[in-house]
């Protein structure tokens, strides 16, 4: 049975294997259609 301290040290690994592998926030630029955009408006 894997023990719970091996498993939260998997879980944090994994998700920061995850983060890195993401592009940097000022990489992730995008325009929404006015189409999509004005659904979300309340």
């Amino acid at each position: 049975m894997i023990s719970e301290e091996a498993l939260r040290r998997a879980a944090q690994e994994a998700g920061q294997t995850l983060a890195d592998s993401l592009p940097a926030p000022e990489e992730c630029q995008h325009t929404f259609p006015p189409a999509l955009s004005g659904k979300w408006r309340s």
